[in-house]
Order: C-alpha cells, then sequence, then structure tokens
C-alpha cells in the first residue's frame, strides 16, 4: 500500500481501529458532530489562512473582524450560504453591525450576540486555534468559584440597595409628618 508502512504496522493499526473501545469513541464523536449547526467550509486553510489571503485583496473590509472572519468561513465561494440556520445568524450580524456603534472585541460583540451564547472559557468563535478568551478579549481568566461568589456579592448588593431605598423612604415618610398628628404623650 504504503511504502513507509510495514505489514505488520498496518495490521495493528486496523486491528485498533476495530476494538470496542475505538468503535465507542467513534460513535461518542459522530454524535458531537451532528450536534454542529454552523459547519465552516475552511478545509485545512484555517482562519489564520484566510485572513491572509483577504488582507491582500483591496475590495474586502478593512476591519476582518471575528464576525466577518465567521461569516466568510460559512459562505461558498460565490458567497451563498445554502445552511437555513447559518443564513439566520449571518442576517441577524449584518442587522448588528447597522445598530452597533462598538465595534471592538469584547465578550460581548456582534458575533456572540448574533449568535446568542457566550464564549466558552477555552476557545474564541472566528479567530481560529489556539487563541483563548482572556488573551484575544485582554481579560483575565474567572474560574467557576469566582464567578459564583461574583454572583453572591451582586445579589447581596441588590439586597442592600433595596433596603437602603426603603429605609430612606421610611425615614422621609416619617419626617414629612408634622409632630403634632403623633399625638401627645399625656
Amino acid at each position: 500500500m504504503y511504502s513507509y508502512i510495514d505489514q505488520k504496522q498496518w495490521e495493528e493499526f486496523v486491528r485498533s481501529r476495530l476494538c470496542p473501545h475505538f468503535e465507542d469513541k467513534r460513535k461518542l464523536q459522530q454524535e458531537r458532530r451532528k450536534k454542529n449547526k454552523y459547519n465552516h467550509r475552511l478545509s485545512r486553510k484555517g482562519y489564520a489562512n484566510i485572513r491572509e489571503e483577504l488582507k491582500n485583496i483591496p475590495s474586502e473590509e478593512s476591519e476582518l473582524d471575528r464576525a466577518s472572519m465567521w461569516k466568510k468561513a460559512r459562505a461558498d465561494k460565490k458567497r451563498q450560504c445554502d445552511n437555513k440556520d447559518v443564513q439566520e445568524v449571518m442576517n441577524r450580524i449584518d442587522e448588528i453591525f447597522k445598530t452597533c456603534a462598538d465595534k471592538k472585541p469584547s465578550p460581548n460583540d456582534v458575533l456572540t450576540q448574533a449568535l446568542g451564547t457566550l464564549e466558552s472559557s477555552g476557545r474564541v468563535r472566528g479567530v481560529g486555534g489556539f487563541v483563548t478568551p482572556s488573551t484575544y478579549f485582554h481579560t483575565a481568566k474567572r474560574s467557576k468559584k469566582r464567578n459564583e461568589e461574583i454572583d453572591k456579592l451582586s445579589e447581596k448588593n441588590e439586597k442592600l440597595c433595596l433596603r437602603v431605598q426603603e429605609l430612606e423612604n421610611i425615614h422621609i415618610s416619617t419626617q414629612s409628618t408634622p409632630t403634632s398628628a403623633h399625638g401627645s404623650c399625656s
């Protein structure tokens, strides 16, 4: 078959692919693959290479932001899209672009709003592999425990603000009542 693969290596490879453990892994990955709604068309080129290619074309946008790159990665060579889910997101991106003044990269930028889901902690959509949110958005990493603490503190802060408002209202209402209206002690 291949001159650099001997028969023993080939038999070992085939045996590893026919074992039940590998079949389980294969089926698991097939199920994960079925859940992907927004398939890209970059093949092996990837985001980094398509970005370099687009930089050399004068008619392309000067700003190759995440949302634009996400759209280009999912359109065919004629810039058409045959997947209705992808087309809906592309339309939302266009709508948000029209109304959005701030197009700087942020965890809640145009692409995040159009997709309707937050970025995961391990990758950044529309940028490529090996790019983490903390490096791309220049933000500090926050652990799950830290997020829970922040949520608890925010909740406490809201309760305290409501309590302060309530006490201020009581104080104002008692000040506006004349002393004669309270009655006398005798």
